[in-house]
């Protein structure tokens, strides 16, 4: 979380005071005379975001963002949820695992704002304090600086701000393939990893040209892009990506030297190796059937409005 706060006192104030009298004398035209002219100085106290909110392994999720309502709240959930991908891709097995704790800690912020954040005001600290994140960085020491204060003249301004980067809704134009032989569909993908998100480009630079991107990377910058006619090619990409993921952790941990432990923390799969990579097969090449003429319709059309829920 990043806060800031800055004070400005004179010297002579009987509270702790930040701001220090500089005086300058400086002669006239008669040598009788001596005047002042008195500057004073203001210091800022900021705390930098934590680098890593959450560890799995080799992999951190970068700083989520701070909120005080409801649609912030919502921004932090979108945030989280696009990088899980990330963290199946980095985290490394066997730790690669508790990407699937992740997950579900995600959605848990999810539920703190629909249930403590809808028609009043909440907190990110009160959200993290109810649902811990695991493995984070200590918080870093806050940096004070000093800088000359504004003078009294007050000019009223008027700032647009225009965002350069937005969260975008974390529904996916790709499709979760499904089937009965291999027990495999929408909500119950193997070994839980879920397919990797293809939505709206959150960087605005970026989107004209190519409004989908595959979110896999936790810095969204280095993530693949997409024109919308390459859509059946970013979720080719996603099936390939959910499909490597389905192997480096799941069959292995599915195989005896692993299979064992994992069991006993209720972690990891209960099927052969061989079975297991069936089931990881199986779903990949219906992931690029189901996909292959995939249709984006009209989602994506203009920068910062999200994507609407399929049914």
């Amino acid at each position: 979380m990043s806060t800031s706060s800055s004070s400005a006192l004179v010297l002579s104030s009987t509270t702790t005071s930040t701001r220090e009298s500089i005086t300058t004398p400086s002669t006239t035209t008669k040598s009788t005379s001596v005047t002042t002219t008195t500057s004073s100085l203001c210091t800022a106290t900021t705390t930098p975001p934590s680098e890593c909110e959450y560890k799995v392994g080799k992999w951190c999720a970068p700083h989520i963002p701070d909120f005080d309502h409801e649609d912030g709240c919502l921004d932090a959930w979108k945030t989280c949820a696009k990088l899980v991908t990330s963290c199946w891709k980095y985290a490394g097995f066997p730790a690669s695992i508790e990407c699937l704790t992740f997950s579900k800690w995600c959605g848990g912020i999810k539920q703190y704002c629909y249930s403590d954040c809808r028609g009043r005001t909440c907190s990110k600290k009160q959200c993290f304090d109810r649902n811990k994140p695991q493995n984070p960085s200590p918080p870093k020491p806050p940096i004070t600086s000093t800088y000359p204060c504004q003078t009294t003249t007050t000019v009223q301004t008027t700032i647009r701000s225009t965002a350069t980067s937005v969260v975008p809704e974390p529904t996916n134009i790709c499709k979760q393939p499904t089937s009965r032989i291999y027990n495999y569909g929408p909500g119950n993908p193997v070994g839980g990893i879920e397919l990797p998100l293809v939505t709206c480009n959150d960087l605005q630079k970026d989107f004209w040209n190519r409004p989908f991107k595959l979110y896999t990377e936790p810095d969204t910058r280095h993530c693949k892009s997409y024109s919308r006619r390459y859509c059946p090619d970013a979720c080719k990409d996603a099936c390939k990506e959910q499909y490597d993921e389905c192997k480096e952790t799941y069959v292995e941990s599915c195989k005896p030297e692993w299979s064992s432990w994992l069991n006993l923390n209720n972690q990891g799969g209960r099927e052969s190796p061989i079975t297991a990579y069936q089931r990881c097969t199986s779903q990949y090449h219906d992931c690029l059937y189901e996909n292959k003429h995939v249709d984006p319709g009209d989602r994506c059309r203009n920068w910062g409005t999200g994507l609407r829920r399929l049914l």
